[in-house]
């Protein structure tokens, strides 16, 4: 039975990044790389299984699917909106601020929707399904190469 990760609790400090860490996915047995190419367009799920694009996942997603319209739409709920930006983003750390204006950017609704950047820290320190975390609290965390 997986065990439930511990999760950060402590007060957000200015400055604080955040990503996805691979290795809660681990620890919950649950699978990364299946999290990751969900996420991917058909075109590249297609090629996949063809074998067509042996990219690294997270790579294709930068590369391809990210830049399609339909990567990230406003009537996702926010905690995949921030997944999905952390991986178009390659999976470099971002704070809370750049992620809530990258989501405004998709077409997010900050009147709406609380999109401030106290909310969506809160919403990632309490996060058991996406694996999101502060960065530097753990070395599991694959970047696009």
């Amino acid at each position: 039975m997986p065990r439930k990760a511990s999760r950060n609790r402590e007060k957000p400090q200015a400055g604080d990044r955040y990503l996805i860490d691979s290795e809660w996915y681990q620890d919950e047995w649950r699978d990364f790389g299946v999290a990751v190419n969900s996420r991917r367009c058909l075109t590249c799920q297609r090629d996949v299984e063809t074998g067509e694009d042996a990219r690294d996942p997270i790579v294709g997603i930068v590369e391809c699917c990210s830049q399609k319209a339909h990567f990230l739409h406003p009537e996702m709920p926010i905690l995949e909106g921030v997944f999905r930006v952390l991986l178009a983003a390659g999976n470099e750390a971002r704070s809370a601020e750049e992620i809530r204006k990258a989501l405004v950017e998709w077409g997010f609704d900050p009147v709406a929707r609380d999109l401030s950047k106290e909310t969506l820290e809160r919403m990632i320190q309490r996060d058991d399904y996406y694996g999101l975390k502060k960065s530097g609290a753990s070395s599991g965390v694959p970047k696009a190469a």
